[in-house]
């Protein structure tokens, strides 16, 4: 098909940054659950108001009406999630606002993939099994049908995608602050959009908090974003608010290792200082068992997790659920 090169290239890139974690982090047999089946719900009409509700700037969670109750599963078309869930929503359901959050990311993801795709020729690498190119016949062929389903969505709601999210993270849905706190939706379609992002300052203000929440509740992804940004250059926004430290770096590569049942060191590790790996050794077994109680995950699990939770692509086949977690306890501001 003619966009394979396309998508072989916005496929590696989406991957890219939880790839690169969990290959330096865990286990080198962890590979993510592929087998995901499951119909979508039947589409309805969009409807309710699309009123712009401010978020409140105080910080305290809106009401949770139904909390993450009849939340659809990620294989549910955008415009049918936005028929559910609109109206609970605008009312002040969070874990309604957060799903309804997920659907719209997922519209600006096919969004920039179907521009990339008119833009691109097609482009078959060598050696690649047919298999694989077949499967990413299908994948091309339903994020499109994803993006034309996006169209049916009012502008309005579309507009409102920002408000929902952040609704939904500072009421503390899980899913919803990390997304939060990757500062994903300071981004549009320029390089340097999220430079007049109405929300970039307090964005700025409360990534670092909500983050160190994150970790400090049990949240394995919380610990990939920590890794990511506290060491080396500066990859994406939060790298840039949070600071360089190889030392908790390294202890944060040592907590993945250990949520995935492994307590050897990773490649790489030994050729740390040796005193600096004595205390991030120690400092890993701490935050274990503070923050997780020392569970332990299977490598799938937690690869899934890391997958499902950071990488931001519209996956009609799944059926996992987003947005069910308890929210987590937030201090006022």
């Amino acid at each position: 098909m003619k966009g394979r090169r396309a998508w072989l290239a916005l496929g590696a890139a989406a991957a890219l940054l939880v790839a690169w974690g969990i290959r330096t982090a865990l286990p080198p047999d962890a590979r993510a659950d592929d087998a995901r089946t499951g119909p979508p719900i039947a589409a309805e009409s969009a409807g309710g108001s699309a009123a712009r509700t401010a978020p409140d700037e105080a910080g305290a969670a809106p009401p949770m009406a139904g909390h993450a109750i009849g939340l659809p599963p990620q294989s549910t078309a955008p415009d049918v999630v936005v028929a559910l869930l609109h109206d609970r929503a605008e009312a002040g359901d969070v874990h309604a606002a957060c799903r309804v959050w997920i659907a719209l990311l997922g519209c600006r993801v096919a969004a920039e993939y179907t521009r990339a795709l008119a833009t691109r020729e097609s482009f078959v690498p060598p050696d690649v099994p047919d298999e694989y190119l077949e499967q990413q016949d299908r994948s091309e062929l339903a994020t499109l049908a994803y993006h034309e389903a996006c169209m049916a969505i009012p502008p309005a709601i579309h507009a409102r995608a920002d408000d929902y999210l952040t609704r939904a993270a500072r009421a503390g849905v899980t899913e919803a602050m990390l997304h939060y706190v990757d500062g994903r939706h300071l981004h549009r379609q320029k390089t340097y959009d999220w430079l007049n992002h109405p929300g970039l300052d307090a964005w700025r203000r409360d990534a670092p908090a909500m983050l160190q929440r994150l970790l400090e509740s049990g949240t394995p992804e919380a610990v990939f974003l920590y890794l990511v940004t506290s060491d080396g250059p500066d990859f994406g926004l939060l790298a840039g608010i949070i600071p360089n430290d190889p030392e908790r770096a390294l202890a944060y590569r040592l907590l993945l290792r250990r949520l995935s049942g492994r307590r050897d060191d990773p490649p790489g590790v030994s050729n740390s200082p040796p005193d600096r790996l004595v205390r991030a050794r120690a400092l890993a077994a701490s935050m274990h068992a503070r923050h997780f109680g020392d569970r332990v995950y299977s490598p799938d699990e937690i690869t899934t997790r890391l997958a499902s939770g950071l990488v931001p692509w519209p996956d009609t086949a799944a059926t996992r659920t987003p947005c069910q977690d308890e929210p987590v306890p937030l201090p006022s501001r």
